[in-house]
């Protein structure tokens, strides 16, 4: 317990064993409390993601934590894995009055254990607020140790460390003062800002808050305000949950004057504090909401980086199925590599909606138009290699395969960035359309506005794109042929392109029946609700028509492809599904609008069909046709009728209530 010379020589030696040991082999032994040694720059000090699982895993956290009678009435009954960060503190303190230690932090009782994941100066300051899950604390330190250090240095570089307030303040004593967190921000240098909303979300005047939690703790604040004042880097950090369900509008509105703290004696420490400063409330939150928007935009930007990386991943494996097929010549992986190919034209789809959807309304419509591009041009870049690779092992079909290129590849962008850019635009000019918030599947929360414009604007574009294509080549073949040649050789491939669209379509209605601001999405607007489910069963009925028409051109031409025509049934099952789960305990007036369109459209296809190709269509339609109509239709039938049973059963019970009201005559 030497001067700082040994402190140094001693932090020396770790450093060379955190490079040369795995963090695994270390084997953790309680210290003595004489052997500890109480360092002066302990609010410099970092741990690592390994150290802190280490010392969890010794202190046997969460199994053997119970949530006192004080703490249960202040957060409620402790459910197992959902323990916050307040119970960890109180079980950090009860674990080191037991030993001995309470005037030690965590990480001065790693570094005397010698533990390589602990540094006299941490790489960043994190902060965070105490109230949200230890499991989301963890997760944000993973996530920022890949920030500080890239992937390529893994192998040789040390994991970074982190000031966690768990680790480096000592919990038996009263250790956070405000000008030792302002001296240690600006020795550390970097401040690490979480940027998740709580869960679950709070609700302000019956609106849901989606702010992260960091601006509205006092802490917090003060030390985003800090970092600003010492010239520190600022920097945002989202979880995966956390980036899909946060709000850019929200994200920098800050209001230090409704912050809370653990306590008011902190709170009033900290206002006297910003006050001694010069610093008045607006101040603050005009700071805070600067570095946070920034911390935040930046965030954002490498989310948009990494789905432009797995648009590129789509590409290059598209581009290896076409190699295979084409060297190998393999029947089956060319179908299965057309049916991709085409499926993933709705992929981008998503990403444009994401980078849309996560990006402030204060930002011009241009820059989203730029990031939607920079998100989406490796998958067209290496869609084009695809495309070439294929040319290249097919020269004498250079021309047709080309003008296919062109047919499918280059509106591409136009499919997905117009829609995009037109949903910024009415959101800025009319920011009151569309604000219900929906959760789709319980984690992305977005837009109604956002999602129903990305995604049925694309799938609008792809349905007019191919109708622009079959009106040029009516002109030079006639309708009926070259109706007759697209359904030949599209027919699957464009229900494929359109499957993932409605996919996401189906699980946006189905989240938008429990809206966040209340609003159900049929009960406010029946007749609206109703037309969208007549177009949603008038669109069913095209089913039927592709499923029978590749039975009926297998047939015909005795083509052994089994395996197309089982593609088509399976396309045909999984839009059933997605129709049925969409419909799924909708009310009467949407359902009848669906069995509606559905049957009209049945109707109307048999009707297409039969002067399409009037002599193959007659042979097949109540053996193939017919069958295919009622499975479609029967399941919104039988929907229709339960929900006709369940409303006038309700009906029944109403009024049977109000009868018993009612005086009985004598």
């Amino acid at each position: 317990q030497g001067g700082s010379e040994g402190i140094l020589f001693t932090a020396a030696a770790f450093r060379l064993r955190a490079m040369c040991c795995s963090p695994n082999q270390f084997r953790w032994q309680w210290p003595e409390p004489s052997t500890v040694q109480k360092l002066d720059c302990h609010l410099h000090m970092g741990v690592s993601l390994t150290a802190a699982k280490d010392f969890l895993h010794a202190i046997d956290w969460p199994n053997c934590y119970v949530r006192s009678e004080e703490h249960r009435r202040r957060n409620g009954n402790l459910v197992r894995g959902k323990e916050i960060g307040y119970d960890l503190a109180v079980h950090i303190r009860d674990v080191f009055r037991d030993r001995g230690l309470e005037d030690f932090s965590v990480a001065e009782v790693l570094f005397a254990q010698g533990h390589p994941g602990v540094s006299l100066r941490a790489n960043a300051f994190l902060s965070h607020s105490q109230i949200e899950r230890v499991k989301l604390t963890l997760t944000a330190m993973a996530k920022a140790q890949r920030i500080l250090r890239p992937w390529w240095t893994t192998l040789w570089s040390r994991q970074p460390t982190l000031f966690v307030d768990y680790f480096v303040l000592r919990q038996c004593k009263p250790d956070f003062v405000p000008e030792q967190v302002t001296e240690a921000i600006e020795r550390i240098g970097h401040l690490l800002l979480m940027l998740d909303p709580p869960w679950p979300f709070p609700v302000d005047h019956g609106v849901p808050d989606f702010r992260p939690g960091t601006i509205k703790r006092v802490w917090c604040c003060y030390e985003v305000t800090s970092a600003t004042t010492t010239g520190a880097k600022i920097s945002g950090v989202f979880t995966a949950m956390g980036f899909l369900q946060h709000d850019p509008d929200c994200t920098a509105d800050v209001h230090i004057e409704d912050a809370e703290a653990s306590n008011q004696q902190d709170k009033d420490l900290l206002f006297a504090t910003l006050a001694a400063a010069g610093l008045t409330s607006d101040d603050v939150n005009e700071t805070v909401s600067s570095a946070v928007g920034k911390a935040a935009d930046g965030a954002n930007r490498k989310m948009g980086a990494w789905f432009g990386l797995l648009m590129a991943a789509i590409g290059c494996l598209f581009a290896g199925l076409w190699f295979v097929e084409n060297q190998f010549h393999m029947d089956s992986l060319s179908m299965i590599a057309s049916f991709f190919d085409n499926f993933s034209l709705g992929i981008p789809v998503f990403a444009a909606s994401f980078v849309e959807t996560r990006m402030p309304i204060r930002f011009s419509t241009a820059l989203v138009a730029w990031r939607i591009l920079c998100a989406f041009w490796l998958y067209c870049l290496l869609s084009w290699v695809a495309s070439g690779m294929w040319f290249r092992l097919h020269l004498g079909v250079l021309q047709a395969h080309l003008g296919a290129l062109q047919e499918v590849r280059c509106p591409q962008g136009f499919f997905i960035l117009v829609p995009a850019t037109l949903v910024r635009l009415l959101r800025r000019r009319c920011q009151k359309l569309g604000r219900t918030v929906i959760h789709i599947g319980g984690v992305l929360r977005v837009k109604k506005i956002q999602v129903y414009g990305s995604i049925l604007g694309a799938v609008v574009m792809q349905v007019l794109w191919t109708c622009f294509q079959l009106g040029v080549r009516c002109h030079k073949e006639g309708l009926r042929e070259s109706l007759r040649g697209w359904l030949d050789n599209h027919a699957v491939n464009f229900l494929a392109a359109l499957l993932p669209s409605t996919a996401a379509f189906a699980a946006v209605v189905r989240a938008s029946r429990c809206a966040d601001h209340g609003t159900v999405c049929s009960s406010g607007k029946p007749a609206e609700a109703a037309t969208w489910a007549f177009g949603g069963g008038l669109g069913s009925a095209s089913l039927p028509i592709i499923s029978v028409w590749v039975y009926m051109e297998t047939n015909f031409f005795h083509v052994a492809e089994q395996a197309h025509v089982a593609l088509a049934i399976l396309m045909h099952v999984i839009m059933l599904l997605l129709v049925i789960w969409t419909s799924y305990e909708a009310r009467v007036g949407p359902l009848f609008g669906a069995v509606l369109g559905a049957m009209i459209g049945n109707v109307g296809g048999a009707k297409f069909m039969l002067w399409l190709d009037h002599d193959r269509f007659e042979t097949h339609l109540l053996p193939t046709y017919v069958p295919a109509v009622l499975v479609t239709t029967l399941p919104l039938v039988a929907m229709f009728g339960h929900a006709l049973w369940l409303r006038s059963s309700n009906r029944s019970r109403t009024m049977e209530g109000i009868e018993s009201f009612l005086p009985h005559e004598q």
